[in-house]
Order: structure tokens, then sequence, then C-alpha cells
């Protein structure tokens, strides 16, 4: 319920961007991740797109590229309720809000994220993780795969690759094997990524990156900012010049339920 209510507060302004690049491809995974690190039965499924360029790719949720998309292209001067509950009907939700693009030039990868008005990124340079491959293979959705294993951020991963479709990248993070990551699970099986589509984009999309009105900041930093922002959404939310007028009692109850929804969310893809 606080999800929802935030999440329309909020919905008033698209991240602003910069064109850098022109997908050619879009790889659809599916996402399967388990919020509650002991409760297998919370496990979710959510589709995320990754837009592969000649250099820079990018990768998000569908909610958040659709949501995006709508907000890029309405009236900047109709701020409705009517205007923004449609927004939010015709989005998919969405547990990630980030964006993260990787350049292939550059070698850096860039995470992008909003909390409530400001967008913040982090930077890191590939390659973020060792692979090993190994001589297994099968076939994953009518390609030809071969296995590959790694550790990243407290989490064992097991990959299947193709060389049929010879591009070095992957969903999330993932990047660096000899062709385009198929599959990819931890070993615990609470995080997966599943290809479902993969197609030539005719004609190419844009990829835009953020402006850089973005606030650039550690990895770390950005993590703490949005541990404090679930402690208490109302308090960053009144920072950022946001007022309610709530009747007694009823901050109070939607802050004990969040609060409570916060306990079964415990476990990100990133451990370490």
């Amino acid at each position: 319920m606080l999800k929802f209510f935030i999440s329309f507060i909020i919905c008033t302004s698209a991240i602003s961007q910069n064109i850098k690049d022109q997908a050619n491809y879009l790889a659809i995974y599916e996402l399967e991740h388990q919020p509650d690190s002991t409760n297998v039965d919370s496990k979710k499924k959510e589709s995320m797109r990754l837009y592969i360029g000649d250099h820079i790719s990018m990768f998000a949720s569908s909610g958040t590229v659709i949501k995006d998309s709508l907000l890029a292209n309405t009236d900047r001067s109709n701020k409705s309720i009517a205007a923004l509950t449609k927004i939010q009907s015709e989005a998919p939700d969405t547990d990630f809000t980030y964006w993260i693009f990787k350049n292939s030039k550059s070698g850096d990868i860039k995470l992008y994220d909003k909390i409530v008005k400001n967008t913040y990124h982090y930077e890191e340079v590939e390659p973020l993780m060792q692979w090993n491959i190994e001589p297994d293979t099968k076939e994953i959705a009518g390609y030809d795969v071969q296995k590959a294993t790694t550790t990243f951020r407290g989490r064992d991963y097991t990959a299947w690759f193709t060389p049929e479709i010879p591009i070095s990248n992957g969903p999330y993070k993932f990047s660096g094997l000899p062709g385009l990551i198929i599959d990819i699970v931890d070993v615990n099986n609470e995080y997966s990524f599943k290809l479902k589509s993969f197609k030539k984009l005719n004609p190419s999309r844009f990829i835009e990156v953020p402006s850089e009105k973005s606030i650039e900041l550690s990895r770390e930093k950005l993590t703490e900012l949005w541990d404090n922002y679930h402690r208490d959404p109302f308090s960053s939310l009144e920072q950022s010049g946001i007022t309610f007028g709530f009747e007694a009692g009823v901050k109070e109850e939607l802050m004990k339920n969040h609060r409570e929804e916060r306990k079964l969310i415990n476990n990100p893809l990133e451990l370490e």
C-alpha cells in the first residue's frame, strides 16, 4: 500500500537524458528473485530488458522502461491525478528502479537510480568478476550454450552463454564471456536471469544515458541513502518539499505496515 502511495507521489518526472548510442538488439530476460532469504515461497518474477548498442548497453526492468517512456511523452502541464493514475496502471509494477549502462569502449559500468526528486549514480570499472569457462555444453532456448562459473559480491553463479550471439554482455552487471549470457543463476537459486527473447531492432532505438544533473557518489553511499529512505520514507519526502495532510494516526499506521513489509525484503542481489 505504502509502496504504491509513494510511487504515485514521485511519479511526476522522468530521468533527464542525453542520447549516447543506438541499440541494435534487445534481449528480454525473466528475473526470478527471492526477496525474503528465509522464505522460498516469497519468490517473484519480473521482466527485464537489455538494449545493446555498438558501444553502450542499457539494462533496466520493463516496468521502469515503460514508466519512463510514458512520463517522457506526457504533457508536463498535465499533472492531474487522472493522468498520473493512468501511467501507474499502464506501467508494470517493478521492484527494480535502477538503470545500468555498460560502455565497452571505456570499460566502465554506471548505475543510475532515483530517490524522490534526485537522480544518483555510481561508476565501476570492468571486469567486476572473473569467469571460469568449463567444457560442459547443452542447448537452451534453441541456442548451443557453454557453462561458466563466477563469484560476484557474496554469491556463486553458474552461467550459460552462447557463441552463436558473439556479444560479450548479459543481464545486470554480468559480462565478459565470449557470447551473450542466456541463463545465469546463483547456487542458492535466489536470483536467476533467463533469456526469453532476443531480436534485432528495426528501427534501432536510442540508448539514453542520464544527464550531468545526476549526483555521483559511491555504491556504498547509494545503498546507505536507500536504507535511510526505506527506514523513513516520509522524512525523505518531506525534506524534498512534499507535504502531507494525514488525519491523526494514518501516518503512523502506514509506517507500521511499511516496517513490517521491509522485514520481508532482506535479500539483495549484491550481498557484499
